[in-house]
C-alpha cells in the first residue's frame, strides 16, 4: 500500500498519537495563505514545507525545507511544486511533485526534554534545582579563586599605562559573565544525559550484586624459611631508576603564565592546556 506523508499522519491524528501537523496544498497560489494559518492555528514561527511522493530521501532530493519565515516557505513552496524530485528511490527520471504539505516546526532538543522527564512531574523542577546549584557551588568557587589571583595582579597593569581599578572592573565581569555560561551549559548537558532507571532494573540490580556477594575463607599463609626469603631479595632488581621530569608538574587550577612570543598571558592550567598543545604557546 501506498498512502503519501500526511495521509499516514491523519491516521495515527485519528488515533489520538501526537503528529507534525499541517496542511496541504496543490496550487501555488494557495502557499502563502496556507503558511500563514499553519503559523497561527499550531503557534509555530517556523514551517516546513515538504514534498509529497510516494519515495524516501526527499529532503536529500532538495523535496524538504526548514523555513524560518513566512518569505522562505513562500520561496521553497515555488521550488518544490511542480519539480521533478530523483531521490534514491526513484531512479533517474523521479517523480513530479503534484502537492505540498506546510507543517509547523518543531523544537526537537524541547521536545526530547519533555518527554524524558514527563514522568517525573513536578519533580522534575527539584532535580533541575539540585543539579544546577551543584553546578554551581564548583564554578563559583573557581570564579572566587580567580578574581583573588586577579586582586592580586591587577595592580601591575598601572606600568602598561592603564587604570587598575576600570582593568579589574572589565575583566571581573567578563569572567563572571564566561562563569554562567559555563553554569548554563554545564547544566544542560547534564539533564541531558542523565538515565533513570525503572524500578525493575534496580530490583534486579540489587538481585545480582546479593547473588555476587560470597564470603570466603582466605588461604592460611604458608611459612617461608630464611633461606628462601632470602633468596627471594637477591631475586630483586637492582638496577632501578629514578624518573627524572624536564617540566615541572602543575595542578588543574594552578595559575600559570603563557606566551607565544607576542603576548602574554595568566589563567589557570586547565584553560591554558590546549592552548600549550597547540605549540603556539609555551610556559614562562
Amino acid at each position: 500500500m501506498k498512502i503519501h506523508e500526511y495521509q499516514a499522519k491523519n491516521i495515527l491524528k485519528e488515533y489520538g498519537i501526537p503528529i507534525q501537523d499541517g496542511y496541504i496544498i496543490k496550487n501555488i497560489e494557495d502557499a502563502e495563505k496556507t503558511i500563514s494559518e499553519v503559523k497561527n492555528k499550531f503557534n509555530s514561527k517556523d514551517v516546513v514545507v515538504k514534498a509529497q511522493i510516494h519515495a524516501g530521501g526527499r529532503g536529500k532530493g532538495g523535496g524538504v525545507k526548514f523555513c524560518p519565515d513566512g518569505k522562505d516557505a513562500l520561496e521553497a513552496c515555488n521550488n518544490i511544486l511542480g519539480m521533478d524530485l530523483i531521490t534514491h528511490q526513484t531512479g533517474p527520471e523521479g517523480q513530479k511533485v503534484r502537492k505540498v504539505y506546510i507543517t509547523q516546526a518543531f523544537d526537537i532538543a524541547k521536545e526530547f526534554y519533555k518527554e524524558k522527564y514527563a514522568s517525573l512531574g513536578k519533580n522534575r523542577l527539584l532535580l533541575e534545582k539540585q543539579i544546577m546549584l551543584q553546578v554551581l557551588d564548583v564554578h563559583w568557587k573557581e570564579h572566587l579563586a580567580e578574581i583573588d589571583h586577579l586582586r592580586g595582579s591587577v595592580g601591575l597593569r598601572a606600568y602598561a599605562q592603564k587604570n587598575p581599578k576600570n582593568e579589574f572592573k572589565q575583566e571581573a565581569y567578563s569572567m563572571f559573565e564566561f562563569m554562567l555560561d559555563e553554569i548554563d551549559a554545564e547544566t544542560i548537558r547534564i539533564l541531558f544525559s542523565i538515565q533513570f532507571n525503572t524500578e525493575e532494573v534496580l530490583n534486579d540490580l540489587k538481585k545480582k550484586e546479593k547473588n555476587e556477594v560470597t564470603l570466603e575463607k582466605p588461604d592460611a599463609l604458608s611459612p617461608i624459611d630464611d633461606s628462601e626469603a632470602n633468596t627471594k631479595i637477591e631475586e630483586l632488581p637492582t638496577n632501578t631508576k629514578t624518573v627524572i621530569r624536564d617540566e615541572p608538574k602543575h595542578g588543574r587550577n594552578e595559575i600559570i603564565k603563557i606566551t607565544n612570543g607576542h603576548e602574554t598571558k595568566e589563567m589557570k592550567y586547565k584553560k591554558a592546556k590546549d592552548l600549550i598543545e597547540s605549540g603556539d604557546w609555551r610556559i614562562l
